[in-house]
């Protein structure tokens, strides 16, 4: 038997709420990380990823990160510079503007988490997301 959803909320939300354990922070990047690399190697494009596109599903074990929106009509953003540039340049997205919103979701990470080393160990791979 499964166990049930206890709440769901998306990322955009948990990074409004407060600090983040490192642990938990990994967790989920690592999560999200590797369902992207999944959708990616099945030729899906998300085109619009963002802290709100992620839905974290607790249970009474562990949090669990689901990306939702996949191949979205229209990409949209609550900050148009959160974008990935082929969207702000009005050209269509690519596996690209997926690794760009997720530099922007682990720069939200590692904001959030109160350990500035925690920062400073993500920073290289944020730059490359970002580039």
């Amino acid at each position: 038997m499964g166990e049930s959803v206890a709440s769901e909320r998306s990322l955009a939300d948990e990074l409004r709420a407060g600090p983040l354990q490192p642990d938990w922070a990994f967790s989920i990047a690592e999560q999200i990380g590797h369902e992207l690399s999944a959708a990616h190697s099945a030729g899906r494009i998300h085109g619009n990823l963002s802290c709100h596109c992620v839905l974290l599903q607790s249970t009474s074990r562990k949090v669990h990160a689901r990306i939702i929106g996949f191949g979205s009509e229209s990409p949209t953003s609550d900050n148009f510079s959160q974008l990935g540039p082929e969207l702000r340049s009005g050209q269509a997205a690519t596996i690209a503007t997926d690794i760009y919103g997720f530099g922007q979701i682990l720069a939200g990470l590692a904001a959030a988490v109160p350990e500035p080393q925690i920062a400073e160990r993500w920073r290289e791979v944020i730059e490359r997301c970002l580039d």
